[in-house]
């Protein structure tokens, strides 16, 4: 594994070659995470570098790309987007080839849309697993619902039986995972082991059962694969028998599955701790195999089974919802309206032509180091960052401060962006990653006590949060303290016993 790409925040890295790979497969991936609430665009530089955008949206989960036009679900809405092609010298681009521009917003509410796919009308079908249903988007309404299972008395906010994903066949809603065949309140949550199953939508009859919470359902040259997400695999139900054949064991909660040509390209989250991911197989099968669970993406030879590329994200990002893979696009961009550049991109059909502008605001220099203000001048003034905040953020929440101050990270805009962790931790001072956010900006700023100090916060508010315990063995040792440093790096090992920095850095 060698680093591809390495900032502040996190760090990715991969198998050797995968940008290459990438531009010779002319294609590109998009990973969308609901608990930082982004889009990660991971594509390839022509010189074999990989590239890296994100935008920021609020619980970003289902994806589908089909020819120019993406759709995205977030947290109340449902974005479509549409493609363009880019002067890689302007502005907005930055070297991108496309850029996806949202057009469309649709407002759902917090239905918590799982999955999203497109049919032969170009109509989009989302999961709605709040109300148990298909659903598709409505101008007039929240949703108009398209189909439910039959055991499902009657459409109600109740997240009976969790549905989580949808495949298309002959251009139109087919198959349907879910992690349980309840009709109660949350009762999905007392199958989770084994009690998942796929329903054929045509016929409401079951396909398959026996799974453990399954996933992305898709249709590739006639077999139906699936991700028994509960077990960690990769494999298809062989629909005469009923049976679920694994292929593929990936060392994490697989969740997200897109298909080019012969590859198959699977996002992996790290277990979440809350009682719903408590006691799942996957758990055993990751001890069998003497792995620790990762978040990243694996891509997968379908025909042989072998997992091909590899790529880990460390990070405060720990999960992964859906995967995207964008034929054609070598470096993707999307703007989100966390930053001002979507105010200032314009595009029209004139005269027989499509036009294009961009901000006459020069480029940002990004290899220019930014003049850094100490900590207390930032705190002199706590409304800064309100006025900082795009003035459509629904909610000046912590959560979304700091997704806007990962944004400025990203940016190089280091100032900002610690207002932003500082106000987030205002809002909520039990907010690990804030605090471990405003910490990274400040060893940049060679503030390496006041560093300290913040992840010292984070681990209170979190006594098992990897990356600040990581980033404050790391600081410590820094200030030559090396058994205080040893402590922290013997801490991450407890909770990830195959943390790779961590493992480096005690010589094991």
């Amino acid at each position: 594994m060698q680093t591809i790409i390495q900032r502040p925040d996190f760090e990715i890295t991969a198998t050797a070659g995968f940008p290459e790979w990438m531009h010779e497969q002319k294609i590109s991936a998009a990973m969308s995470t609901y608990r930082v609430g982004a889009v990660l665009m991971l594509g390839s530089n022509p010189d074999g570098t990989a590239a890296l955008q994100t935008a920021a949206f609020d619980r970003a989960m289902g994806m589908c790309c089909k020819e120019n036009t993406f759709w995205l679900v977030t947290q109340r809405m449902i974005w479509r987007f549409e493609r363009e092609k880019t002067n890689v010298n302007d502005a907005t681009a930055r070297g991108n080839d496309y850029l996806y521009v949202p057009r469309v917003g649709y407002t759902t509410g917090e239905v918590d849309g799982h999955e999203i796919a497109v049919g032969n009308d170009d109509k989009p079908v989302f999961v709605n697993t709040l109300f148990n249903c298909l659903a598709t988007v409505d101008p007039q309404f929240n949703f108009r619902p398209l189909w439910h299972p039959k055991f499902i008395k009657d459409l109600a906010p109740e997240d009976r039986c969790h549905l989580s994903g949808i495949a298309i066949a002959d251009g139109k809603p087919k198959y349907v995972t879910m992690h349980a065949q309840s009709n109660r309140a949350q009762g999905w949550r007392e199958s989770r082991v084994s009690g998942g199953l796929v329903i054929d939508a045509d016929t409401n009859g079951v396909v398959a059962e026996n799974f453990s919470m399954p996933h992305s359902p898709r249709i590739h040259q006639g077999k139906l694969w699936v991700l028994n997400s509960g077990t960690g695999h990769l494999g298809f139900v062989d629909r005469k028998t009923g049976t679920f054949e694994p292929v593929t064991f990936l060392p994490g909660y697989a969740r997200g599955l897109s298909i080019h040509s012969k590859y198959a390209f699977v996002g992996l989250s790290k277990p979440r701790r809350e009682q719903a991911f408590q006691g799942l197989p996957l758990e055993a099968t990751l001890d069998k195999h003497c792995a620790a669970p990762c978040c990243g993406l694996r891509v997968i030879d379908l025909e042989t089974g072998a997992v091909v590329h590899q790529v880990n994200i460390e990070s405060s990002i720990v999960e992964l919802f859906d995967t995207e893979v964008l034929p054609g696009v070598l470096r993707p961009a999307m703007l989100s309206f966390t930053s001002s550049k979507y105010a200032h991109h314009f595009s029209f059909p004139h005269q027989g032509e499509i036009h294009h502008w961009e901000s006459d605001q020069p480029p940002t220099e990004v290899n220019k180091t930014p003049k850094l203000l100490p900590l207390g001048k930032r705190t002199q003034d706590r409304e800064h960052a309100d006025m900082m905040a795009p003035r459509h953020m629904p909610e000046k929440t912590a959560k979304a401060f700091n997704n806007l101050g990962l944004m400025h990270v990203q940016q190089g805009n280091l100032n900002d962006a610690g207002t932003c962790f500082e106000r987030a931790t205002t809002l909520d001072p039990t907010h690990a990653g804030a605090w471990n956010n405003l910490g990274n900006v400040l060893k940049q700023q060679k503030e390496s006590d006041k560093a300290i100090t913040c992840y010292h916060k984070a681990i209170k508010s979190n006594p098992t949060y990897v990356p600040a315990l990581f980033n404050l063995a790391n600081e410590l040792r820094k200030q030559n303290r090396p058994a205080e440093a040893k402590k922290h790096f013997l801490q991450v090992l407890e909770i990830e016993p195959n943390h790779v920095g961590a493992r480096a850095a005690i010589g094991q």
